[in-house]
């Protein structure tokens, strides 16, 4: 997508953070046998639809895509199984809140969300980044299974850091240099030595150094006060 995130990691030798496009996220259905073959996809999109989708387009190469994990036989079943409870939990959730704009596309998550809890169930881990749903409104006893899962990937909206797994792990190609967008080969590949050597650095969010200038400005206007207080008792006596 034409947007960039903030990852708020520093990239070494300069004073940039680095910058990543948001990626897409989905599952995969590739179905070939005797009398069917067809592939099917599923994702919660900006179009507010958490629905099975045909395949019917093709993307430029520059695109990219990658195949973070592969599941056959009884994993197959069991993701399918917990993207149906996906399904059903999001159409309830826009029969309760049918006025949330782009059908909740973002309080009630982007494409990554699902997929990350789908990804935790199955593997552990929650590799992709943002992750925007407001936990809060998953709250439908008859989608417990659903809420537990959204709750346990990490959020992207309530001031943690996003790790830097989960920024790889987002990126359509782990062979930086088939990246074409100017430049970004040149940040991701320098601040992955860093991350796997040890010396990653952060670099703080603009709400945080607007926050730390404004206790800054205050801080001296006190110390000002005291002092010009001081001063005037002194010449008083």
């Amino acid at each position: 997508m034409p947007f960039w995130l903030d990852s708020q990691i520093a990239i070494p030798g300069t004073k940039r953070s680095l910058l990543v496009p948001v990626s897409h996220a989905e599952y995969e259905w590739k179905i070939r046998g005797p009398k069917v073959n067809a592939n099917v996809s599923w994702y919660f999109g900006i179009d507010g639809k958490s629905e099975f989708r045909t395949m019917d387009t093709q993307d430029q190469a520059w695109v990219l895509g990658r195949h973070a994990h592969e599941y056959r036989g009884d994993d197959a079943v069991e993701v399918t199984r917990l993207v149906g409870k996906m399904v059903v939990a999001f159409m309830r959730q826009h029969l309760r809140r049918p006025d949330l704009p782009f059908g909740g596309y973002y309080p009630l998550g982007v494409c990554q969300d699902g997929v990350a809890a789908i990804e935790k169930k199955m593997t552990g881990k929650s590799t992709l980044f943002p992750n925007t749903a407001d936990e809060s409104l998953f709250d439908d006893p008859r989608d417990a299974e659903v809420n537990a899962m959204m709750l346990a990937i990490p959020k992207d909206h309530s001031g943690a850091l996003p790790e830097p797994e989960r920024i790889f792990g987002s990126l359509p190609t782990t062979d930086f240099h088939a990246i074409t967008i100017p430049g970004l080969t040149e940040d991701l590949t320098v601040v992955h030595e860093a991350w796997q050597d040890g010396s990653l650095e952060r670099t703080p969010s603009w709400i945080r150094k607007m926050t730390v200038r404004v206790i800054g400005v205050m801080a001296f206007t006190l110390l000002m006060g005291i002092v010009l207080v001081r001063r005037r008792r002194t010449k008083s006596r």
